[in-house]
C-alpha cells in the first residue's frame, strides 16, 4: 500500500461540526405532516383501485388536518363509488365550507342531490358551481354545469330557474363562441350550433311552462333556424311539436292540430304525440274520428306499437270490450312500463280485476322457467324479455293509486272460490296488502297459498303473523314447518334463510315469555345448524334480550366480537350489545356501542335513530337527540328516494322524532309525527307508537284521543317483549284506569 494512502487512512479525519438538536414540531405542524403523508398514501391506494383503503387514509388525513379541504375532495368521489352517497354529500358540503369557490365539488354535490331527488338543494349547489370564479375562464365546463342546472330545475318544475340557467347557457354559447369552438367538445361550428339549438329548445319549454307563449315561440323558432342551418331535419321538425303544445294551451285546437300533423309525418315513437292527437281531435269537434285515425296510423306504422296502446286507451272510453281485447293482444309483446301503466289503469277503472289477476298469472308464469324433470338438474334460464315484462307489470300495479283494496278484495274472492293463482301473483297482492296495512287480508291470502301447497308462502305467512304480533300463531305455524322440513330445498340462496322458521319460533317463544323453549330453539335450531355462526349466535343474543336476560346477552355479544372481529360481524353485533346494556341500565356503555358504529359510518340511519331515541327516553342531551333522529330520517329518506321506494318515511324513525319532540315540550309537532307513524306499515302495529301518541294527546288535553291510543297500545303490547320491557303494558293499563 502506498505510504501516502496509509497515512491518510491512519490519521484522524476532520472533526464533524456540532449542530443543535432540531426544535420539536408544533402539534399543528405534526398534524399537518401526518395529514400530508396519509393523503399521499390515499392517492396511491386510489390509483391502485383500492377504494376502501383509500377512504380510510383520506379520512385519517381529514381528521389530522380539519382545516384543509384537500383530503375531503377525493372522498366525495370515493364515497359515491362505494355506495355511501350521504357521506359523499356531507364531505362535499364540508369542502365548500372550507373552499366556497370549488366549482368541481359543488357540481358533484349538485349531481348527488339530484340523484336523491333533493332538487332545491341540488339547484343551490349547481348555481354555486356555475357562479364560481374558477370556471369563469373555462366556458365548456361552465356550460355543462348550467345545462345540468337547467335539468334539475325542470325536474322540480321550477321553470323560472330553468329559464335563468338556460339564458346563461345561451349567452355563454354566443359570447364565448370563438373560445368554445376551439375546445374539445366542439370540433366544428356546427357542433356548437347544434348545442345552441338544443339550449334554445329547452328555453322554449321553460318559457312555455311559465305560459310565456310569445317568448317561447320565439325561442322555438330560433332553435328551428339553427337546426335548418346545420341540416338537422329531425330537430327542426320538433318546432311543430312545440308549437302544437303552445297553441293547444292557448285553446287554438285547429291550429295546434295542423302543426301536430306535420310533426306526425316524421312517424315519432312513443305514445305522447298520439295522446295529444286524440285530445286535439276531440277539442276540435272531431272526436268521432279518433279511433279511425289512430287505427289508420297504427296500420301505416306497424312497428310503432305505442299507437295501439293509445288506441286501446281511447277505445276504453266508449268500447271497453274492444279495448280489453287490444290490451290483451299487446301484453306479451312489450316490456315498456308505459304500456303496463295503461293496462293496469284500464282494468282498474273498468272493474276488470279478475282480468288483471289473470294477466298477472300469464306474465309471471312466462317469466318463471319450468321446473326440470330431474330434481338434480339445473333449471333452464328464464326468458329475459318475459322477466322484463313481468317486472314492468308489477311496478305498474304497485304504482297505481287506489288499486290495492279492490285488487285484494278480488284476490280474496278468488281464493275463497278455489281459484289457483301463480305464486308471484299471490305474492304481489300480499305485498300490496302489507304495504297498505291490510295485514289480515295478507294473512288469509298466504294461508290459502300454503293450503294449495306453496312452500315459499310458509315463511311469508310467518312474517305477516309476526307483523301482527300474533305470537301464538307464529309458534304454531313455525312448529309445523319445522316438523315437515327434512333438508333445505334446492334453490335457497343462504343457509340462514332455510332456518327462518326456527328463528321465528325462537322469537315467538321469547315474546310469549317461554324462556326454556326460546333458548332451546335458538341453540338447537340456529346455533348448531347455521353455517354462519356469528349470525346464529347474534340471534341467540337477540332472544336473550327479549327474555330480559341482558347479562347473558352481553356475554354472548362480547364473545361474538372476540371470535368474529370482521367489521361485517362486529357492526350488527353492536346493535344487540347496545340493547343489552340498555336493559341493564348501563346507559353509557349502550351509548358507546352506538357511537362506535357512527364513528365508522356517520350516516348509519339505524344507529342515529337508536342513539337519539335512547337519549330522549332517558331525558338526556335532548337537542342532540333531536338532531340525531332528524339526521336518521334524512339519511333514510335519501336512500329510499334513490332506491325508488314508494314509502318515503320510516314509521319507526318518525316515532322517535315524535318522542323527542314530546320530551322537549313541542307537543303539536310531536302529535303530527306520531299520528303519521301510526299510519305507516312498519309502525302501525307497534304498541309503543300508540303509547307515545296517547301520552302526547293526553298532555294536549285531548283525553278521548289519548284513551283510544292507549287502548290500541294495550291490545298490541299484550303477550309481547315490548309490553314486558320496563313494565310498559302495566303502565298503559294504569293510565287507562286513571284516564277520565
Amino acid at each position: 500500500m502506498p505510504r501516502l494512502l496509509l497515512l491518510t487512512l491512519l490519521l484522524p479525519g476532520p472533526a464533524r461540526p456540532e449542530s443543535a438538536p432540531p426544535e420539536p414540531l408544533s402539534a399543528a405542524e405534526a398534524a399537518r405532516r401526518d395529514a400530508l403523508a396519509r393523503y399521499g398514501v390515499g392517492r396511491l391506494r386510489s390509483r391502485n383501485d383500492l377504494p376502501v383503503q383509500a377512504v380510510k387514509q383520506f379520512e385519517a388525513a381529514a381528521r389530522a388536518d380539519p382545516t384543509s379541504p384537500e383530503p375531503l375532495k377525493p372522498l366525495v368521489k370515493l364515497y359515491a363509488e362505494v355506495g355511501r352517497d350521504r357521506a359523499a354529500v356531507r364531505a362535499a358540503e364540508k369542502v365548500l365550507e372550507l373552499d366556497p369557490d370549488d366549482a368541481d365539488t359543488a357540481h358533484a354535490l349538485g349531481k348527488l342531490l339530484y340523484d336523491a331527488g333533493q332538487y332545491p338543494r341540488a339547484a343551490e349547489a349547481l348555481w354555486r358551481a356555475a357562479d364560481s370564479p374558477r370556471v369563469a375562464n373555462r366556458p365548456a365546463r361552465r356550460l355543462g354545469i348550467l345545462r345540468d342546472l337547467a335539468r334539475v330545475c325542470a325536474a322540480a318544475a321550477d321553470w323560472a330557474g330553468a329559464e335563468a340557467a338556460l339564458r346563461a347557457a345561451d349567452k355563454l354559447l354566443t359570447d364565448r363562441r370563438d373560445a368554445l369552438v376551439k375546445s374539445a367538445p366542439y370540433p366544428s361550428p356546427a357542433d356548437l350550433d347544434r348545442d345552441l339549438a338544443a339550449v334554445r329548445e329547452k328555453l322554449g319549454e321553460a318559457l312555455a311552462g311559465q305560459r310565456k307563449s310569445a317568448e317561447a315561440e320565439a325561442a322555438f323558432r330560433s332553435a328551428h333556424e339553427l337546426s335548418v342551418k346545420i341540416g338537422d331535419k329531425a330537430s327542426a321538425a320538433r318546432l311543430d311539436w312545440h308549437l302544437s303544445g303552445l297553441l293547444a294551451a292557448a285553446g287554438k285546437a285547429d291550429a295546434a292540430l295542423a302543426h301536430l300533423e306535420k310533426f306526425l309525418a316524421l312517424k315519432p315513437s312513443g305514445p305522447v304525440p298520439y295522446d295529444r292527437l286524440a285530445d286535439l281531435l276531440r277539442r276540435a269537434g272531431r272526436g268521432d274520428a279518433v279511433p279511425t285515425t289512430l287505427a289508420r296510423l297504427a296500420a301505416e306504422n306497424p312497428a310503432n306499437e305505442s299507437i295501439r296502446w293509445v288506441l286501446a286507451t281511447e277505445l276504453g272510453k266508449d268500447d271497453p270490450a274492444a279495448a280489453a281485447r287490444l290490451f290483451r293482444e299487446q301484453e306479451g309483446r312489450t316490456a315498456d312500463p308505459e304500456f303496463f301503466r295503461r293496462l293496469v289503469r284500464f282494468d282498474k277503472d273498468t272493474g276488470r280485476l279478475a282480468d288483471l289477476l289473470a294477466a298477472a298469472d300469464r306474465l309471471f308464469r312466462a317469466a318463471r322457467p319450468p321446473e326440470p324433470a330431474d330434481p338434480a338438474a339445473d333449471p333452464p334460464p328464464a326468458d329475459p324479455a318475459a322477466v322484463d315484462r313481468a317486472r314492468a307489470f308489477a311496478d305498474a300495479v304497485k304504482a297505481e293509486p287506489g288499486l290495492t283494496t279492490p285488487l285484494v278484495r278480488q284476490a280474496l274472492a278468488d281464493a275463497r272460490g278455489g281459484v289457483s293463482r301463480a305464486r308471484d301473483t299471490s305474492e304481489l297482492v300480499v305485498a300490496l296488502a302489507e304495504r297498505d296495512g291490510q295485514l289480515a287480508a295478507a294473512e288469509e291470502l298466504l294461508r290459502a297459498a300454503v293450503q294449495a301447497g306453496d312452500r315459499e308462502a310458509e315463511v311469508r305467512l310467518l312474517e305477516v303473523l309476526a307483523k301482527q304480533r300474533k305470537w301464538t300463531a307464529v309458534k304454531t305455524e313455525a312448529a309445523g314447518i319445522i316438523a315437515q322440513a327434512t333438508r333445505p330445498r334446492r334453490g335457497q340462496q343462504v343457509q340462514e334463510r332455510s332456518l327462518a322458521p326456527e328463528w321465528y319460533a325462537a322469537r315467538a317463544h321469547a315474546e310469549l315469555g317461554e324462556a326454556a323453549q326460546a333458548l332451546a330453539t335458538a341453540e338447537e335450531g340456529l346455533v348448531r345448524q347455521a353455517k354462519n355462526r356469528a349470525w346464529a349466535r347474534r340471534q341467540k343474543a337477540f332472544v336473550l334480550n327479549l327474555l330480559g336476560r341482558h347479562k347473558e346477552a352481553v356475554a354472548e355479544c362480547l364473545d361474538i366480537i372476540a371470535e368474529f372481529p370482521a367489521p361485517a360481524d362486529v357492526r350488527p353485533t353492536r346493535y344487540v350489545l347496545s340493547d343489552a346494556y340498555l336493559g341493564l341500565k348501563e346507559y353509557a356503555k349502550a351509548e358507546a356501542e352506538l357511537r362506535a358504529i357512527l364513528d365508522d359510518d356517520p350516516d348509519d340511519a339505524q344507529a342515529l335513530n337508536n342513539l337519539g331515541y335512547n337519549l330522549a327516553d332517558q331525558g338526556r342531551k335532548l337537542p342532540e337527540a333531536e338532531a340525531l333522529i332528524r339526521r336518521a330520517i334524512e339519511a333514510d329518506r335519501f336512500e329510499r328516494t334513490k332506491a325508488g321506494n314508494p314509502e318515503p318515511e320510516s314509521g319507526i324513525y318518525l316515532d322517535s322524532l315524535g318522542w323527542v319532540l314530546f320530551r322537549r315540550g313541542k307537543l303539536a309537532e310531536a302529535r303530527d309525527a306520531l299520528e303519521q307513524a301510526s299510519r305507516l306499515p312498519d309502525s302501525a302495529t307497534d304498541g309503543v307508537v300508540w303509547d307515545h301518541l296517547g301520552d302526547v294527546c293526553f298532555r294536549l288535553g285531548d283525553k278521548d284521543a289519548a284513551r283510544r291510543a292507549w287502548e290500541k297500545a294495550a291490545e298490541l303490547l299484550t303477550d309481547s317483549h315490548a309490553g314486558r320491557q320496563q313494565n310498559r303494558l302495566q303502565e298503559v293499563r294504569r293510565k287507562l284506569r286513571q284516564a277520565p
